[in-house]
């Protein structure tokens, strides 16, 4: 092993073994691990016998440990960096420290493994799912920064992929319908090679009924493309439109203002449908 190297190793998302034989090798041959969570990841090393010295480098101590891995470079040392599933600086610490790392002149590599987005893109079913994909990850959780994404999630014609935790899934799915067809096509990847995965092809608006209540897991959600080849729609479909909007959860000003952006409906002719009883 070369020194004065940074690997990024990517660790399993779920079943233990999923983890490449390099990765292993990398993991016990290097000088110091540093890990977003040292408690978990002492579970890993521990279940194949890695006994490297482990220390913490999470969102709140990056900055600082970045400083630390870059004069422990600077002594010719060999480190390995960790997160608690997947590959590392994807939606997960690590970023900061590898640009930091490169700016000082040393050497980053990658030990490719797990990937929640890989793992839900083999399996979405959109045959488009190998272009045009926008990757979202975590939305924010409030303000001007989560609207502006869930606007460009609307506009974006390809495949979106986003991750979850149970908490926000249910509101997220209701801001997703907000913004989009709820027609649109929706892959549900729940706790990904965990002994409880599922997968689920559905809609946005179905999986918004399904789950009125936030699931418990851990989810990856790859958004369908949008169909470019719609027409634009008649008063009776307007109305279906809107009433399967209501019944998806959305109040009826908000499907009215949904229909607006979505189709460019009129307000006037969506306004006067919606003073029928039946919606």
């Amino acid at each position: 092993m070369k020194p004065a190297c940074l690997y990024m190793v990517a660790t399993p998302i779920g079943h233990l073994a999923d983890i490449s034989a390099r990765a292993l090798e990398v993991l016990a041959e290097v000088d110091i691990i540093f890990a977003e969570d040292t408690r978990h990841s002492r579970k890993l090393l521990s279940h194949y016998g890695i006994s490297t010295h482990v220390k913490s480098l999470h969102a709140q101590n990056e900055k600082n440990r970045s400083t630390e891995v870059i004069r422990l470079l600077e002594q010719d040392k060999t480190i390995a960096y960790i997160c608690d599933a997947g590959t590392p600086g994807v939606s997960d610490p690590g970023a900061y420290m590898v640009a930091a790392v490169v700016q000082a002149g040393h050497v980053v590599r990658p030990i490719p493994g797990a990937s929640a987005l890989a793992a839900g893109l083999s399996v979405c079913g959109f045959a488009e799912s190998s272009s045009n994909t926008l990757f979202v990850g975590f939305l924010a959780v409030k303000g001007a920064k989560r609207s502006d994404t869930l606007k460009q999630i609307a506009a974006h014609q390809g495949i979106v992929v986003l991750y979850e935790g149970p908490h926000r899934f249910a509101k997220t799915l209701s801001d997703l319908v907000k913004n989009n067809p709820p027609e649109r096509p929706l892959c549900v990847c729940r706790e990904v090679s965990k002994v409880h995965e599922e997968i689920v092809h559905t809609t946005l608006g179905e999986a918004l009924t399904a789950h009125a209540d936030n699931p418990k897991g851990e989810f990856t959600l790859v958004i369908g493309p949008q169909n470019t080849s719609k027409k634009p729609l008649e008063n009776s479909d307007l109305k279906e439109r809107l009433r399967s909007l209501v019944n998806s959860g959305l109040s009826r000003r908000d499907a009215a203002k949904a229909l607006v952006v979505l189709d460019g409906a009129a307000k006037k002719t969506l306004y006067k449908l919606l003073e029928d009883a039946d919606i």
